[in-house]
């Protein structure tokens, strides 16, 4: 068990018997914005195709029988803060106003603020943001399709994915994966030994290699190689020893937060390459190729974030 504030974004936990992903901790408040991992089931927006969600079925569904089954399973009521939701239509349309909820969804503005933690599903998902609050197209809802990209549809449509979002106490104990009763029960043991195994080559004139190597494919990736780090820093290898392996996928936006979050294990050499696989017809775009080959490997990582060097390159493209 950890504490929910000791999680960073991105990071996974199981709570109510629901897995949830962090997407920001507010340490103000003490509070911890988070969504499902993954649907927790499929659902039309609205039995009677009304894409307000002040009205909304699935609004019901989600702060009623589903948040009973949520404290069913071991939640506690009080974890969940109010939550209010911005409800401006895609067309800028205010008619809507807000909603405060135990249970919401996203909207389609904080889908694009944490799309980083945000992983992926195979399946597509509501949104609580309407098309339009006009009359005429009062039916159609914003929502994110299997590869990421936002669209409209029916609210009526009975086969949308709920992703629920939550506001939770901080201060609340949760499991993460592999620390519950499901997790491999050797891992104590494997720790206990990894340890024994360092502090005895820490007494032997150990010759390392110059180079220990590690793979940062997802977000969920960093804890474990800060820890690693870490570990190795209390024998004797310094960040500078490391090397990581990153794959940049078309979601750019994403290996740029790792390489931010990597970089801060000051003298760390990191190796970016574009994500391709010819068999599944899986073929880098021009901005892959420019992050891994100028962007990283020019080592321009070193002294700007991906969003600068974007920034500097499109005012000397203007500048030609």
């Amino acid at each position: 068990m950890k504490k929910l504030a000791n999680l960073k974004p991105g990071a996974y936990f199981f709570y109510g018997g629901v897995q949830w992903v962090v997407l920001e901790n507010n340490d103000k408040i003490g509070a911890t914005l988070s969504i499902a991992a993954e649907p927790v089931f499929n659902r039309a927006f609205d039995e009677e195709n009304r894409n307000d969600w002040r009205v909304s079925s699935l609004r019901r569904e989600l702060n009623g029988p589903f948040f009973d089954a949520l404290i069913a399973e071991g939640a506690n009521r009080a974890a969940f803060l109010d939550w209010e939701s911005d409800l401006t239509a895609d067309d800028g349309m205010t008619d809507y106003g807000t909603a405060t909820d135990k249970i919401a969804l996203l909207s389609d503005g904080l889908y694009r603020k944490y799309r980083q933690y945000i992983p992926l599903v195979d399946d597509w998902c509501w949104t609580l943001t309407p098309w339009t609050c006009n009359p005429s197209y009062s039916c159609n809802v914003r929502y994110v399709n299997s590869s990421g990209a936002m669209d409209w549809y029916g609210a009526y449509y009975g086969n949308g994915g709920a992703r629920p979002l939550c506001y939770l106490e901080s201060s609340i104990f949760v499991s993460v994966p592999y620390e519950d009763e499901t997790a491999d029960p050797r891992a104590d043991m494997i720790e206990e030994a990894r340890d024994a195994v360092l502090e005895v080559l820490s007494g032997y004139n150990v010759k390392w290699i110059r180079f220990i190597r590690f793979s940062c494919d997802q977000i969920p990736q960093i804890e474990a190689i800060e820890r690693a780090a870490e570990l190795l820093e209390g024998y004797g290898k310094k960040p500078y020893n490391l090397f990581i392996y990153l794959l940049v996928t078309k979601d750019v936006e994403n290996a740029a937060y790792r390489v931010e979050r990597l970089k801060r294990l000051k003298g760390i050499s990191i190796y970016a390459q574009a994500e391709r696989n010819d068999r599944k017809g899986i073929i880098p775009n021009a901005l892959q190729k420019e992050f891994a080959q100028r962007f990283v490997y020019g080592r321009c990582y070193l002294k700007e974030s991906w969003e600068e060097y974007l920034t500097r390159h499109k005012e000397k493209r203007l500048q030609i």
